[in-house]
């Protein structure tokens, strides 16, 4: 990179550090976590409401699930960096829609 823009050392390091720095900020996000289980909130309910209508809609919501699953593991796990825990208080809202799902889709 020196040799390319013939930049003094000092200035070349501190761009190379400025580039880096921004490159990690832009890592380490917390991803959108409500917008992510919205969707499978709202899959859910879609699947679970129609299945009575068209039973094939089970196949597609599962193979839905797995490749979501698949795809939100590996984004959690080797992508992102937590920032901070909150110890699993948006389960009981999540639990609570999953099931409010679940009891719409048998009427």
């Amino acid at each position: 990179l020196r040799e390319i823009f013939c930049l003094h050392p000092s200035s070349s390091a501190q761009v190379e550090s400025n580039f880096l720095a921004a490159a990690a900020e832009d890592c380490l996000d917390t991803p959108p976590m409500a917008a992510d289980l919205s969707a499978l909130l709202l899959v859910l309910l879609v699947c679970v409401t129609y299945a009575s209508i068209a039973p094939l809609i089970i196949l597609a919501g599962a193979l839905f699930f797995a490749l979501r699953w698949l795809v939100l593991a590996l984004r959690y796990l080797y992508v992102h960096v937590p920032r901070f825990d909150s110890g699993g208080a948006f389960w009981y809202l999540l639990w609570d829609q999953a099931v409010l799902a679940l009891i719409l889709g048998d009427f």
